[in-house]
């Protein structure tokens, strides 16, 4: 199997930044089908002169081309990976529920296309590891606060510290909202998270797991990544 690390950020953007790339204009997802074809059409040169862009061509010029995957977490990008013959991973960092079956749908309903002549499917999830269970622990209530701010629209200034969080009280909704999220997250020592992810492996029947990390000190991320990888050496 294969474990990716979800360096900086999670996978995605900040609206700001959508914007942006959309000339401030306000995204239409409604394109975004069209807009997949497009790039298919663009990587593998099949632009011909009677394409609104007659004959664009990709650089390099090269006789491979990108593999393209779709990140998401609904029925509904599974689907349009599947009939795109585009790699699939689902964002079980962002959504918990559901991911399993919605794995199998796209496998089932996968088209062979220029983009892949099979299916291929991974999952990516929020992955937190330290030493000991208590320091794993106080990773995790920092995430849990860190995703209930964002829930409730309150901005922050980066990721706090476990000292900023530690004496937080929630609510008896907010308790369940953190609950809630905890199923997107894989937290403990290197050992207990090692057989976290081999079972979300066997559910998602993916050999492929991308592990995003979130914390307040650079060096705990990176601590985590290394046991992470002393996990999965042998």
């Amino acid at each position: 199997g294969r474990i990716d690390l979800g360096l900086g950020r999670a996978p995605g953007g900040m609206p700001i930044a959508s914007w942006a790339l959309n000339d401030g204009g306000k995204r239409n997802a409604d394109q975004y089908p069209q807009q997949i074809k497009e790039l298919t059409m663009y990587l593998h040169d099949l632009a011909d002169d009677k394409h609104r862009f007659p004959n664009l061509t990709a650089a390099p010029h090269i006789s491979t081309a990108p593999d393209v995957w779709l990140l998401g977490s609904s029925g509904e990008s599974a689907l349009l990976a599947a009939e795109s013959g585009a790699g699939y991973m689902f964002a079980h960092f962002i959504n918990g529920e559901g991911g399993e079956d919605t794995v199998r749908q796209y496998k089932r309903r996968f088209k062979p296309s220029v983009l892949g002549d099979t299916p291929r499917a991974a999952v990516a999830v929020f992955v937190l590891c330290a030493d000991t269970e208590e320091k794993a622990e106080e990773l995790a209530a920092v995430l849990d606060f860190t995703l209930l701010a964002g829930e409730q629209g309150i901005p922050l200034e980066g990721v706090p510290s476990f000292e900023a969080v530690r004496e937080n009280t929630y609510s008896p909704y907010e308790q369940r909202r953190i609950a809630d999220n905890r199923n997107r997250m894989i937290v403990g020592t290197k050992e207990q998270v090692k057989e976290q992810l081999l079972a979300l492996s066997k559910a998602y029947g993916t050999e492929e797991i991308m592990a995003v990390t979130i914390t307040h000190h650079f060096e705990d991320k990176l601590h985590s990544y290394r046991l992470l990888q002393e996990a999965f050496a042998n």
